[in-house]
C-alpha cells in the first residue's frame, strides 16, 4: 500500500480512536486503494466546489438585487408579454440555495460514508456537533446582533429574539409588526435547515450501517422524492410550520447524501456513467437546459417574481431548481480527479475566494439591502448606472463576507482544530 495512504490511516487512527490496531478487511483494503477513498480528509479533494459555493452566493445576491433593480429586470426583448428576459431569469437565480443544499448534503454525508467504506468507526459525535456549531453560530451571532442594533432588522420579543439566536424560529410559524412574517435576518431560515440537518446526519448513518448499500441508495432516492412532494403539498396547502423546515429541504440535501455515497463507491460506477461523468459541459448544458424551462414556467414581473404568487409556478420552480443544483454538482464531485476547464475554472484563486467568504457575504446582503439601499433612487437609474451600482454594492458584501471569514469563521474553525490537537495529545499521554 501506499505510504500516502498509510499516513491517511495513520491520521483515522489518530483522529478516531483505536479502530486501526485490528488489520481491515480485504472489501476495505481494496476500498482504500480505490482513488475515490483515498484521503483521510475528503473534503480537500473538491477544490472546485469553493467556486461553486461562490457562484451559488452570487445568483442568490442577483435574485435579491431584482427585486428593486427594475432596469435588469427589464433587460431583453419578450418571450412572452408582459415579461422579458431579464424578468424570466433574474427571479430564477435563487437555485443558489438549492446548490447550498445539495453541497451540505454531499460534504457533511460523506465522512460517515468514508467510514463506512473503510469499515472504520464513524467520525466522532462530539467532534462534528461543536465543529458544525462553530461554523454556523458565530458568524450569524455577531451579525444578527449587529443588525438588531442598527434596526436593519428585528425580533417580536425576547422569547423569539432567543429562537432565532438558536436558529429555531421558522418551526414556530414566528409573526411580528402588522401580522407580517418576522425573518429576523431573511435569509437565516436556510441556517435553520442545515442545522436541522446536520443534527439528523449521525442518526441517518448510524441507520445506513445497519442496513446494505443498495438500501441506503434506495433510501435515499425515496428521501428525496418525499421532499419533492413535499413541496407540491406545501404549494397548495397550509402545512404544520415544523414540517416546512426540514422535509422539502430533502430534495436537495438527499441527492446531496447521495452523491457521497457514490464518490466512495465509485468501483460500482459502471463504466459508461463514468464517461458521462466525465464530459462536464454536458451536465452543465442540461443544467442550462432545465433552467432555460424554468424560465418559461416561472417567470417574474418588472415588480417582483410572480413565481411568489401562483402555487402552479411555485410548484415548477421548487422541482427543478434542486435538479439544475444537482446537474451542477454531480460532475464536480464523481469526477473530481479529472482536471477539466470547468473545473479549473471554478478552482481559480479569485472565484474560490468569494466561495470562502460567501458566508458572511450571504448573511449579510439581504439587509443590507433592504435598510441601506433607496429602492426608488435605484429604480429610477438607467440600466448602466444600475449595473455599476450593483456591482459596487455586490464589492461591499463581498468585504463584509471577508471581514466575517477573517476576523470570525476562520478562527473558529482554527479552534476546532486546536480542541481536537488537545484531545489527541491527552490520549497520548
Amino acid at each position: 500500500m501506499s505510504s500516502r495512504s498509510d499516513r491517511d490511516r495513520k491520521e483515522h487512527r489518530d483522529n478516531e480512536g483505536d479502530s486501526g490496531d485490528r488489520p481491515p478487511s480485504i472489501e476495505a483494503q481494496r476500498l482504500v486503494r480505490s482513488p475515490a477513498v483515498e484521503h483521510g480528509r475528503p473534503e480537500q479533494r473538491f477544490a472546485a466546489l469553493d467556486g461553486l459555493r461562490g457562484v451559488a452566493m452570487t445568483g442568490v445576491f442577483a435574485y435579491h438585487a431584482s427585486f428593486f433593480c427594475l432596469a435588469l429586470l427589464r433587460l431583453g426583448t419578450s418571450w412572452a408579454a408582459p415579461t422579458t428576459w431579464g424578468a424570466r431569469v433574474l427571479p430564477n437565480l435563487n437555485i443558489g440555495v438549492e446548490i447550498f443544499f445539495v453541497l451540505s448534503g454531499f460534504l457533511i454525508y460523506r465522512p460517515y460514508a468514508l467510514a463506512r467504506a473503510q469499515r472504520r468507526p464513524a467520525p466522532r459525535l462530539g467532534r462534528y456537533l461543536v465543529r458544525r456549531a462553530l461554523r454556523i453560530y458565530p458568524a450569524y451571532w455577531v451579525a444578527l446582533t449587529v443588525l438588531l442594533l442598527s434596526g436593519a432588522i428585528y425580533v417580536n420579543g425576547l422569547g423569539h429574539g432567543l429562537k432565532h439566536f438558536a436558529l429555531l424560529h421558522t418551526y414556530f410559524g414566528d409573526y411580528g409588526r402588522d401580522g407580517t412574517a418576522e425573518p429576523g435576518i431573511d435569509v437565516s431560515w436556510t441556517l435553520v435547515v442545515e442545522v436541522s440537518f446536520y443534527a439528523c446526519v449521525p442518526l441517518v448513518a448510524w441507520l445506513a450501517r445497519r442496513v446494505s448499500l443498495s438500501i441506503e441508495v434506495v433510501a435515499l432516492i425515496g428521501a428525496t422524492f418525499v421532499g419533492h412532494a413535499m413541496r407540491i403539498w406545501i404549494a397548495y396547502h397550509e402545512v404544520w410550520s415544523p414540517l416546512r423546515v426540514l422535509p422539502p429541504a430533502f430534495a436537495a440535501l438527499a441527492p446531496g447524501m447521495l452523491l457521497a455515497v457514490l464518490s466512495v463507491h465509485d468501483e460500482s460506477i459502471r463504466p459508461w456513467l463514468r464517461r458521462v461523468v466525465a464530459r462536464p459541459g454536458w451536465w452543465w448544458f442540461a443544467a442550462a437546459i432545465v433552467l432555460l424551462w424554468m424560465t418559461r414556467h416561472s417567470y417574474g414581473t418588472p415588480i417582483f417574481p410572480l413565481l411568489i404568487l401562483l402555487p402552479r409556478m411555485k410548484v415548477w420552480h421548487d422541482a427543478l431548481a434542486p435538479t439544475v443544483a444537482v446537474l451542477l454538482v454531480s460532475p464536480l464531485v464523481l469526477d473530481a480527479g479529472r482536471r477539466t476547464w470547468i473545473q479549473g475554472c471554478l478552482s481559480h484563486r479569485a472565484i474560490a475566494w468569494v466561495g470562502t467568504v460567501s458566508y458572511g457575504a450571504y448573511l449579510w446582503h439581504h439587509a443590507i439591502m433592504l435598510r441601506y439601499v433607496d429602492i426608488g433612487a435605484v429604480g429610477r437609474m438607467n440600466t448602466f448606472n444600475e449595473m455599476l451600482f450593483v456591482a459596487g454594492l455586490y464589492g461591499v458584501v463581498l468585504a463584509i463576507g471577508a471581514a466575517s471569514w477573517y476576523l470570525i469563521e476562520r478562527p473558529a474553525l482554527r479552534l476546532t482544530d486546536r480542541l481536537r490537537q488537545g484531545a489527541v495529545s491527552g490520549r497520548s499521554s
